[in-house]
């Protein structure tokens, strides 16, 4: 497979709710109850990255792909908007790829744009939240160094529990 990366256009808004849902209802089948992965709740989310990036002031977001479609997306938040942050740490938002590309190198390719992106910028660490229980973006993750830094918060108001990793840049 031949992966291109670019930052996200407008028109590039359907594509990440597809990937965004299908993301997130194989990976947190038995960590989100389904009734909400496959209910209003996912459809909204997933909708938001299609308004999001035609919005006035989108995040920056990376979507990478071959020559038929996109299969996943990488959006930032740089300086991270985490209450806690001193405006040197950016923050990954969400690395979504299509379910039936996983570990073809579409994260991988993402991951390292968004972090070299993060590095030009000068940012001094890189942070993102991890759904409690998802032992693939934990392992994921783990490969580029990002590890716990003893934050936690839940997602949702309750939906599920969620934690903190950091990586030095």
């Amino acid at each position: 497979m031949r992966l291109s990366v670019r930052q996200a256009v407008p028109d590039d808004g359907a594509a990440l709710a597809r990937i965004h849902l299908s993301a997130w209802r194989s990976a947190y089948r038995g960590l989100i109850a389904d009734g909400l992965l496959y209910g209003s709740w996912a459809e909204g989310r997933a909708r938001w990255w299609a308004s999001a990036v035609a919005g006035k002031d989108p995040p920056l977001v990376y979507v990478a792909g071959d020559e038929a479609d996109l299969l996943g997306f990488c959006a930032t938040d740089a300086p991270s908007s985490d209450y806690d942050e001193d405006g040197t740490v950016a923050k990954i938002m969400a690395l979504n790829v299509r379910a039936d590309t996983w570990r073809s190198g579409v994260g991988t390719a993402l991951m390292d744009e968004t972090l070299a992106a993060f590095r030009r910028d000068g940012r001094r660490s890189a942070s993102l939240w991890v759904l409690e229980g998802n032992d693939r973006a934990l392992a994921f993750y783990g490969r580029f160094g990002f590890e716990p830094d003893g934050s936690t918060d839940t997602l949702d108001a309750g939906v599920a529990a969620v934690f903190r990793m950091r990586l030095s840049l």
